[in-house]
């Protein structure tokens, strides 16, 4: 047992343990080997002691302070421990509370592209300052703004392929940008002007102006022809000829001069000229005012321009001259808009529910259906600008009747749209006179050997006079390249005769027999034009009840009387048959109708059927739909009983109420003399004594008195067993006994047989035991016979197997309701 060290020894023990090299010996002098072994042995011995006085107690303990006192180290990294467990606690706690009433929006899916594989620039990503850049590199550009997944957009991307293709050759870009994608550079540059505005956006870009935007129809042709006018906004007036060709193309027409243009410098008004042009096509996509220049002043004085009035507005039937010589292109645009009048245009609707149909047409209008293609000749529109034109002349001004001049003389010399034939004025070319030192400063603009306008033809071949100036063939060039792309169109622009006379006296005299009508009284039409072609407004065509053809329609429409006429029109004479529509509306000779829906017609879908459903199985109840143009031989001309049933396709209640209707249905099926229809008045427009004012309403109307038809009554709950009683109490007799026998079944058969035999029995004995002559005698024998039918009827509809009516004529029936009224003396 060993002696107890002090805390001394183990103090020197522990730093003799914590040192590394043992103690040296004072008393070795020498070293060497087995000096070396001996103090490793004294170092061991040394080691085992300290580890056994660790093991077993002392007499004076170690307190647990001093073995587990801890570092500095640990101190800090544990604060900072806690510290970041706060940090984390709080920053969750402040997140939950702060998005506690956020939605959760889901992240926007990566962008795709919009145009693979095409001729399009598609910058899917958004990124529009690229696309302004690249736009920098072509001479003019035009940028689809879209959206995709808006509908208007897919379509438009058909729409913008053709465009392509048709410019293919021609130094224009042609792109489209993502402006939704929302961390793109399109939505965060025009983000807050693009949140109301409906995609997808064009925006044609020139050379050195600001972009013009397209407001039209969204379709191929329309946009083409706008582009080919945003890139030649400003058309070089040759001479008188060319001057009255313009005013023929175009409804308006603002002629500016310019006398100080040559070929190295421009006037001062061409900028905002050109600046005004753009404007207008952005206001008039179809070009109805278009913007002409001349620097001939020998043309200016013809046109009545000079240095200090510059620019005049030349409308159907009036001229109006610009009041300042400085031009601005704001204000001149906002003149020329208030001064453009027009006898005719075309119907122009925003594509949205707004009032602007209702302002349009007015008390009275007159709209002409037909198919357009701006890239075509369109001789209807012609025709109706030039009828139009005498129609509004109250005044019996020298400007229309020479206006009225001009366009027959144009209409003359048209010819047939064919892909081969002349087609409308298209951009308008100036040979360019040399830049060199010999150059006179004359006009820039001249006459050149060709020039795409409507009196030539020439240029859609390949061949042409050579020229001198590269610039102008290159021009010459892509106009080619767009007529023989044109070519590629269909033209479904319908083509009408039209007689050059205005009507015929006794005298054999031309008489304008509508000149100046729309003063003469109230009935005054708005005459407009309305393509319902494809993009069109064939959605008012199907509204109206017009059925879609090649041929152009007639049709008045008075919201003031409350009336559609449509009119039959004849293509060898046209203007002779649009001239008897007008008169005979101005006499009061054309009577109008409610409406002419019938879901038969139109782009609609169709509910229901129009089979007899005779095709289905026995467990299912049809009804046979009826529309507008079926109502009277269906039901004002049929032989039976016919109940109506006027549904809407958004009425609930006609749902729920509609099961009623075919339980009846299918309880009175094989009934002759009864049917049963509906119809749904929201698309088909009835006359107006059969028009119904709520839904659901049930009409019956009684076979041999369709005049004298009944409404089921609104006080009523609308069910089986009052539609039922609704519907027999209004049946003839006849009807009446078959829908009591069908409703008889083997028992109650037997139970009238039963009836009847004694019945029988009783009135035979009575006349056997009586002798009754006279009025009783005759009423006996009427009971007698009317107990013989009712016994042979019954007695032969108990054998047939299947219980089903007999196979017989009316005339039967008839002779049972006459045997009974006989036997009760009526």
């Amino acid at each position: 047992m060993s002696c107890p060290r002090s805390s001394e020894d183990e103090t020197q023990t522990g730093q003799s343990d914590s040192s590394s090299p043992p103690p040296e010996d004072s008393s070795s002098s020498a070293t060497g080997q087995a000096e070396a072994d001996q103090s490793s042995q004294q170092a061991d011995i040394q080691l085992k002691e300290a580890s056994l006085s660790l093991i077993t107690p002392t007499s004076t303990p170690v307190t647990d302070a001093q073995t587990r006192r801890p570092s500095l180290v640990k101190l800090c990294w544990r604060l900072l421990y806690d510290m970041m467990l706060l940090c984390l606690i709080l920053s969750t706690v402040l997140g939950v509370v702060h998005n506690n009433n956020q939605q959760i929006v889901r992240g926007s899916p990566k962008s795709r592209p919009f145009f693979p594989g095409v001729r399009v620039r598609d910058y899917y990503q958004g990124n529009v300052f690229q696309a302004f850049r690249d736009a920098g590199e072509f001479e003019n550009s035009l940028l689809m703004f879209y959206a995709p997944w808006d509908r208007e957009s897919m379509q438009a991307r058909a729409v913008l392929m053709e465009l392509s293709n048709f410019f293919r050759q021609t130094d224009i870009m042609i792109a489209a940008v993502n402006c939704w994608y929302p961390t793109s550079d399109c939505a965060k540059e025009f983000g807050s002007k693009t949140s109301s505005t409906q995609f997808p956006v064009f925006i044609f870009y020139p050379a050195y102006l600001k972009g013009i935007q397209y407001r039209g129809v969204l379709r191929a042709d329309h946009l083409i022809s706008w582009v080919q006018h945003c890139r030649y906004p400003l058309t070089p007036v040759r001479d008188m000829d060319h001057f009255h060709t313009l005013l023929t193309t175009h409804p308006s027409l603002l002629v500016g001069y310019t006398p100080l243009t040559t070929t190295t410098s421009l006037d001062t008004n061409h900028i905002p000229l050109l600046t005004a042009a753009n404007n207008l096509l952005e206001s008039y996509p179809d070009s109805t005012v278009s913007v002409a220049v001349t620097s001939d002043p020998t043309l200016a004085r013809a046109l009545h321009l000079h240095p200090t009035h510059p620019v005049r507005l030349f409308t159907w039937n009036s001229t109006h001259v610009y009041p300042n010589k400085t031009l601005d292109s704001s204000k001149l645009h906002i003149w020329a808009i208030r001064h453009h009048t027009a006898p005719t245009s075309w119907l122009k609707l925003p594509g949205r529910k707004s009032l602007v149909l209702q302002r349009l047409i007015g008390s009275h209008s007159l709209l002409v259906f037909n198919n357009n293609n701006m890239l075509y000749t369109n001789s209807v529109a012609g025709v109706v600008r030039e009828v139009s034109t005498r129609y509004k002349d109250c005044n019996n001004t020298q400007q229309a009747q020479e206006q009225v001049t001009m366009l027959r003389a144009r209409q003359a010399r048209e010819c047939e749209t064919v892909r081969d034939s002349c087609v409308r004025q298209g951009p308008t070319f100036c040979l360019m006179k040399s830049f060199s030192s010999e150059s006179d400063g004359g006009p820039a603009c001249r006459p050149a050997a060709l020039h795409n306008v409507s009196e030539s033809c020439s240029v859609g071949g390949d061949g042409g006079s050579e020229g001198v100036d590269e610039d102008v063939q290159l021009l010459l060039g892509e106009v080619r390249a767009e007529t023989r792309n044109r070519n590629k169109f269909e033209n479904i622009n319908s083509w009408v005769e039209h007689n050059s006379d205005l009507g015929e006296s006794d005298d054999s005299e031309p008489v304008d027999i509508i000149s100046g009508l729309s003063c003469s009284d109230n009935r005054s039409l708005s005459i407009y034009t309305v393509d319902y072609g494809a993009g069109g407004h064939g959605s008012l065509a199907d509204a109206l009840g017009v059925e879609k053809s090649d041929e152009p329609k007639l049709v008045i429409v008075s919201p003031m009387e409350e009336t559609v006429v449509e009119l039959k029109t004849d293509s060898q004479d046209f203007r002779r048959n649009l001239e008897k529509v007008i008169l005979s509306w101005h006499n009061g000779e054309l009577g109008g109708q409610p409406g002419m829906r019938s879901s038969e017609r139109g782009d609609n879908v169709v509910h229901g059927t129009a089979s007899d459903c005779g095709d289905l199985a026995g467990d299912l109840s049809c009804v046979k739909e009826v529309t507008r143009d079926t109502f009277n031989t269906d039901v004002l001309a049929s032989s039976s009983s016919t109940v109506l049933f006027y549904t809407s396709n958004y009425c609930s209640h006609c749902t729920a109420v509609s099961h009623e209707f075919h339980s009846v249905a299918r309880l009175m099926s094989g009934i002759t003399g009864i049917q049963f229809r509906m119809v749904d008045a929201t698309r088909n427009d009835l006359p107006w004594q059969f028009s119904a004012l709520a839904y659901p309403t049930v009409l019956i109307f009684p076979q041999h008195r369709k005049e004298n038809s009944r409404v089921f009554p609104t006080y009523k709950e609308l069910n089986t067993t009052n539609l039922l009683a609704f519907i027999v109490s209004n049946l003839s007799p006849e009807v009446r006994l078959k829908l009591a026998l069908k409703s008889c079944d083997s028992v109650c058969l037997a139970k009238v047989r039963l009836s009847a035999t004694d019945t029988l029995a009783n009135l035979e004995r009575l006349a056997r035991r009586r002798s009754i002559m006279g009025r009783r005698g005759t009423r006996l024998q009427q009971q007698i016979k009317y107990a013989k039918t009712v016994l042979y009827v019954v007695t032969a509809w108990a054998a047939i197997p299947d219980q089903d009516l007999p196979q017989v004529s009316d005339r039967y029936f008839s002779a049972i309701i006459d045997s009974f009224v006989e036997s009760r003396g009526r």
